[in-house]
């Protein structure tokens, strides 16, 4: 009998420990649902932007819409960890906020046929990455310095590729290198980084590098290395034309390594 009592006990904290990161990924969202003040953007709301800036978010088709608080994004794709494993399939679900920027990131993958799960955690400047087997075994607990200007990178990549019309107010200072490319400096809380916009002849962006983010496998050693972002097709998404399928790659100094496959299924703005 006591076994028995045992046994369900184990299988009790199991399920909780499974469904803990979905439930305080739940929380997270519901916390950001709430919206302030709403402001329509113009053609004037895009004058102090650069030109190359201004196309873009006239392609994307952001004139009349709501300049956006926060925005929830659906994502699928392939991932692998490492270089030495195949391509998993992988599903993630997305909440973001633009003030204070935060960003809330479940990701949840089978590898060999395990379940994998890792989440993000962005608030205030500060981040946390948590991967878990079976979402219960903690493999991974990352944070410090370096995850937090990485992650501010991934804010910033977030925006300019999924939310392009928060980069009306976000505070981000751009350089013109030529008619294709801007160099831009984004700060928060204190945090700067930096990368290259790169646009095609009609306007799109189709690629975001940066040297601030940092690659590691276990949340511990991180390897400085550029990270692109390019995207390879645009799509109508609820009223937005936007990146749809891309890929994400660190390129380091003896190959590039591309880690992600990703496709846009879905996003919605929070106003």
């Amino acid at each position: 009998m006591w076994f028995l009592y045992g046994f369900i006990g184990l299988v009790c904290i199991g399920f909780i420990l499974y469904y803990f990161d979905d439930v305080r990924y739940t929380y997270y969202e519901n916390k950001l649902k709430q919206s302030t003040s709403k402001s329509i953007i113009t053609q004037d709301s895009l004058q102090h932007l650069p030109k190359q800036i201004q196309t873009y978010l006239q392609l994307v088709g952001v004139v009349g819409k709501e300049i956006p608080k926060g925005m929830k994004l659906r994502i699928s794709g392939q991932m692998k960890p490492n270089k030495k494993v195949d391509f998993a399939d992988a599903k993630a679900k997305q909440t973001s906020l633009f003030s204070p920027y935060s960003r809330y990131f479940l990701m949840v993958l089978k590898m060999r046929g395990v379940k994998v799960k890792g989440f993000h955690i962005f608030h205030h400047a500060k981040a946390i990455m948590k991967i878990k087997i079976l979402g219960i075994f903690r493999v991974v607990n990352g944070k410090g310095k370096k995850m937090n200007q990485a992650e501010t990178v991934t804010v910033f990549n977030d925006i300019c590729l999924f939310a392009p019309h928060a980069l009306i107010e976000a505070n981000v200072e751009y350089k013109e290198v030529d008619d294709y490319i801007l160099d831009a400096s984004f700060v928060n809380e204190g945090i700067e980084v930096s990368a290259r916009l790169v646009f095609d002849d009609e306007g799109k962006l189709i690629n975001f590098i940066s040297n601030d983010r940092y690659f590691s496998q276990d949340g511990e050693e991180q390897i400085s290395a550029p990270w692109a972002t390019p995207v390879h097709e645009y799509k109508e998404q609820n009223g937005f034309y936007l990146p749809y399928k891309g890929d994400a790659i660190w390129q380091f100094e003896d190959e590039d390594f591309t880690y992600f496959k990703l496709t846009l299924e879905d996003v919605k703005y929070i106003s």
